[in-house]
């Protein structure tokens, strides 16, 4: 179902997208910062648009029968993501030739250089939650840079435990440094889009590029940096449903309709399974 079709009003801010000038995939791949042979690479450049001068990427809402919330996941990650202080791409409604989606600005600056996530985590290293954050650690130019990032990180890794992301691969996550002042960060945040419905039989086991999110690694992780466990009961305190509520009153979306319900019931479903699983946990 297209729930952003129906979602829209006539009050919902929306912009068209369209390039200024004919734009060259070289360009696109320059500023995506990716090889052009990349498959991934191939499919992200035709989501790309310059116009005024600033890039934006767009999510093309379409059928997704295996994610079918993919974009009502985009902007509640979005949201949590800022109940955590954690830096977050933030989307506007967009339309590309009629077709409807979210756009968001790209966060790149010209004065930094960036990393994707397998620059610092290989991809054979994903077994253990410490070697991967101490083999990360010696990149750090400084203690601060070293506690900020790593912060960032556990606040990154709490949101997709809550929201079950199964797709953070090294894509989707890149890292900042300024080439002035050599300060390293965590970039900000982007794809909310791929997240299971329930945590199976089995338990917890997300895909990950910094660790792997099992319930061995997701106890370590409370072991060893405290912080964890905070930042998993300050969103196991938030309600998906309230946060859609929240979502639609910001963007002017129609809450008297069938998707408008088909959603928040999704999301109550969903909050309630993961507090009682997540629970265990919490310190």
């Amino acid at each position: 179902m297209l729930f952003l079709k129906e979602l829209v009003t006539n009050q919902t801010p929306i912009m068209n997208l369209y390039n200024d000038i004919h734009i060259s995939e070289e360009q696109k791949y320059e500023v995506l910062g990716m090889e052009s042979s990349g498959f991934l690479a191939k499919q992200y450049i035709q989501k790309m648009f310059l116009m005024n001068h600033t890039w934006y990427y767009f999510r093309k809402e379409e059928e997704n029968y295996g994610y079918p919330f993919y974009l009502m996941n985009e902007l509640l990650g979005s949201y949590l993501a800022k109940i955590l202080k954690l830096d977050a791409v933030t989307f506007q409604v967009g339309c590309v030739e009629n077709k409807l989606g979210l756009v968001s600005k790209n966060f790149r600056k010209s004065n930094c250089t960036y990393y994707f996530g397998d620059y610092f985590v290989p991809y054979n290293n994903l077994v253990n939650a410490n070697s991967n954050v101490e083999h990360i650690k010696q990149f750090y130019r400084n203690e601060q840079d070293k506690e900020i990032v790593i912060d960032s990180l556990l606040k990154l890794l709490a949101l997709d435990i809550y929201m079950l992301q199964k797709d953070r691969i090294s894509t989707n996550i890149q890292f900042e440094e300024n080439l002035e002042t050599k300060q390293f960060r965590v970039a900000p945040i982007y794809d909310f889009a791929t997240c299971i419905d329930s945590i199976g039989l089995e338990g917890i086991y997300l895909n990950n590029v910094i660790i792997v999110l099992d319930d061995f690694n997701i106890r370590l992780l409370n072991k060893i940096y405290p912080q964890f466990s905070n930042y998993l009961t300050i969103l196991l305190e938030q309600k998906m449903s309230t946060m859609f509520e929240t979502i639609c009153e910001d963007y002017h979306f129609n809450q008297d309709c069938f998707v408008y319900e088909q959603v928040k019931s999704y999301y109550q479903l969903k909050e309630e399974k993961q507090k009682q699983y997540l629970k265990q946990y919490i310190k």
